[in-house]
């Protein structure tokens, strides 16, 4: 056989027809064996051919995770193509070094890529390759946390796609819409698109996009702490995401395993997933945005374990990546992560400063990018530290409770709510608002007839052995009702509460059972259940529908037999315990749909309160209102409210209930101390949420027109002198200027 030559083009055009097919069938074994034997040949053409040869060797390196050949064949397609002309050859090379640069972590090169890409292709008219550029344009922009941009191209090829009806794009896009949903906040859009993509991906058995689209509602379930759900999608998309050798979302998938078994307290389980997502980055790009994620989760890790100079160590270095890369929001996540080290290792008289310096450097990033959920969680972690005043802490709770609402994520509206409410900031002697004053009223606050019925045939009950379950919507004061029961039973043991929705199925067993040394890996010690703290006392079951149905079968055999078992025990242990249960579901149609088991439902109904709303008990708030104003300090005088205070709060609804009654009534006082010449009735029809003020008056909203309102009025008692009227607001002056440049305040304007 003679030599191999390419001179003929007859021969060049097959070998490029042959790269295209094995491309097509995702064939890149025999794609390679063809470019060996080949390329070398190649370089002394320089015609359309060799440009599209070079594009086809581009895709095939590509596709073989060699990201650095991949940029430069494309590369050298790209300065083949262009002597001929602006043609859809060209295009796609610009697209090819577009993927490339932006695998290899050069984003900012990559976007000038693909704008050439995409105007090279709107001028050929060519849709498809559109869609592809713009999408690819939209990743950079998610990538850079520019989360609006990002939202705005995939607006664009979607729309693209709709032209040409392309509904397995339109699937993808979805998909990656939801993703950025996701990022900015809006859960509920960011699920509603996902799920479609997810039923159109099955339609069309497109398992790489229907692994990616279970990947990203994991994410979301895991965020809002659906963990069992998340478990389960995540486990789903492994499958085939392995199946079809997706690298790059494995390691996203492992990823998320990793902080998932993390935020479930799995260390174990948690370091395996995320070690094995950094050797995978290792591999495949060392310096993009797969490796900065479990470098930071894996230094949180650390930080959980106590290990702090590991923590450390690892946070550095996901920073300096996340700062080369400039990936906005994992840095504003570890300067978080570095702010919560400080607090751990640093000495008492340094710890304060290095910390708030971390956090505030944190928090804005995160409002750079619009990050509500980073927001959120970053507030709550500088609460949980302590830092600043009680006042400073109560304020970071109430933002961070208003976020997570936005964000449609009740599990942790319900846990910062329960925080507040468990946070006492006494005023007293301090608030310039006196009000009629009243002696301390009864732990239940109620003159409404319903209740007190309710009231009394608990007192009946708890001389009883049955099990007592309380139904109502949340923030109704199930818990208190609950606490007066065990009060009113007389006995000597404890009160003990557990939420079932707030942990997961595999650590709720050992929470409730306890555990033997060495019953499983991590149990160093023997552990009494809380079943056995509750011995001789009252067992409060809290959100019990959230339980799951293997944890119900036990807690049946418990309230059945009076008799527990440790895990790892090998005998049983008589219980002496009454049980109460409280959910704001319905377990009654929880039982039909096969959730909640029958058995333990007629178990529990034997004796049932249903709590009627505050909506359903006028009577009551003013009351309430009174409560909780005298616990929070302020001086009420002679019995008697403002009327006008009054029918601020008996023109709401309530929809949180007593929950949210307190709530507004602690953010009131609050902010009684920092607007001392208006009247807490004044400042009511302000702050007091009505029930449509969720999206259009949040909190944060409201507290910026508040704060801004405040520095126009101090800026003009001062007369335009920001030292003085800096001094008037008790801040520093470089804190004012920050403040007047973030509300676009000049002194004309606060004239």
């Amino acid at each position: 056989m003679g030599k191999l030559t390419l001179k003929n083009p007859d021969i060049r055009a097959e070998l490029n027809r042959q790269l295209t097919n094995a491309i097509q069938l995702s064939d890149i074994a025999s794609g390679m064996r063809l470019v060996e034997k080949t390329g070398s040949m190649m370089t002394e053409y320089g015609d359309t051919l060799a440009g599209e040869y070079r594009c086809l060797e581009a895709k095939l390196f590509f596709l073989s995770n060699d990201y650095r050949l991949a940029l430069t064949s494309a590369r050298l397609a790209t300065a083949i193509l262009a002597q001929f002309g602006e043609t859809e050859q060209l295009a796609e090379a610009f697209l090819l070094t577009g993927k490339s640069l932006s695998a290899l972590g050069n984003y900012k090169e990559a976007e000038t890529a693909y704008l050439d890409a995409e105007s090279l292709y709107r001028r050929n008219d060519n849709i498809g390759g559109r869609i592809d550029t713009v999408n690819q344009l939209a990743r950079i922009f998610f990538i850079r946390a520019e989360y609006k941009s990002a939202l705005k191209y995939l607006l664009e090829a979607a729309n693209l796609a709709e032209q040409i009806d392309d509904r397995k794009t339109l699937a993808f896009l979805w998909g990656n819409l939801g993703r950025v949903y996701t990022f900015m906040g809006n859960f509920d859009k960011a699920i509603k698109t996902l799920k479609l993509n997810i039923s159109v991906s099955d339609e069309l058995g497109d398992k790489q996009e229907k692994a990616r689209a279970l990947l990203s509602l994991g994410y979301i379930e895991m965020q809002s702490e659906y963990y069992e759900k998340a478990q389960k999608h995540f486990d789903e998309a492994y499958i085939d995401l392995v199946r079809e050798k997706m690298n790059r979302s494995i390691i996203i998938c492992q990823t998320y395993l990793g902080e998932l078994k993390l935020k479930s307290g799995e260390l174990s389980a948690a370091r395996r997933y995320l070690d094995e997502a950094i050797d995978g980055a290792r591999r495949l790009a060392p310096k993009s945005s797969l490796m900065v994620a479990p470098l930071r989760l894996l230094a949180e890790l650390e930080l959980a374990d106590k290990q702090y100079n590991s923590a450390s160590r690892l946070a550095n270095k996901a920073l300096a990546l996340a700062e080369e890369i400039n990936e906005p929001v994992e840095k504003g996540a570890i300067l978080r992560l570095q702010a919560k080290l400080a607090i751990a290792v640093f000495a008492d008289d340094t710890k304060p400063k290095q910390a708030r310096k971390l956090f505030g450097l944190a928090m804005e990033l995160f409002y750079e990018v619009d990050a509500r959920y980073e927001q959120a969680e970053t507030l709550i972690a500088m609460a949980d530290c302590g830092l600043g005043s009680a006042r400073r802490q109560m304020a970071n709770l109430f933002r961070a409770a208003d976020q997570y609402k936005r964000l449609g994520i009740s599990s942790k509206y319900e846990k910062t709510q329960e925080l507040i409410n468990r946070t006492d900031i006494k005023i007293a002697g301090k608030n310039p608002h006196p009000i009629r004053q009243s002696s301390q009223g009864p732990t239940i606050i109620t003159n409404n007839p319903r209740m007190t019925t309710i009231l009394d045939q608990l007192s009946h009950a708890s001389q009883s052995d049955l099990p007592v379950l309380l139904m109502g919507e949340t923030g109704t004061g199930k818990d208190l009702l609950a606490l007066y029961y065990h009060n009113k039973s007389g006995r000597k043991g404890d009160f003990v509460a557990v939420n079932c929705a707030a942990f997961p199925d595999t650590l709720l067993e050992s929470e409730l059972f306890g555990y033997r040394k060495g019953a499983f890996t991590g149990a160093e010690t023997d552990k009494d259940g809380l079943l056995h703290r509750a011995n001789g006392g009252t067992f409060f079951l809290d959100e019990i529908g959230e339980m799951s149905l293997i944890s119900q079968a036990k807690l049946l055999t418990v309230i059945e037999t009076c008799r527990t078992r440790r895990l790892g025990d090998t005998s049983d242990e008589a219980l002496n315990i009454r049980f109460i249960a409280a959910t704001n579901g319905e377990l009654s149609k929880m039982v039909e749909a096969g959730t909640f088991r029958r058995d333990l439902y007629y178990r529990l109904s034997g004796i049932t309160f249903t709590i009627p709303p505050l909506s359903q008990r006028p009577e009551d708030i003013p009351l309430l209102l009174q409560h909780f104003l005298i616990k929070e300090g302020v001086e009420v005088v002679d019995k008697s409210l403002d009327p006008e205070l009054v029918s601020e709060f008996t023109s709401r609804s309530w929809p949180g209930n007593v929950r949210q009654l307190e709530s507004e009534v602690k953010k009131l006082v609050l902010f009684s101390t920092i607007a001392k010449e208006d009247s807490l009735s004044d400042l009511a029809g302000v702050l007091v949420q009505n029930d449509t003020d969720s999206d259009t008056l949040s909190l944060v909203n409201q507290v910026e027109q508040f704060e801004k309102g405040l520095i126009i009025k101090a800026l003009r008692r001062a007369d335009g002198n920001k030292s003085k009227a800096a001094r008037t607001l008790a801040i520093h002056e470089s804190t004012l200027r920050a403040k007047m440049k973030r509300y676009d305040l000049t002194l004309s304007a606060a004239s």
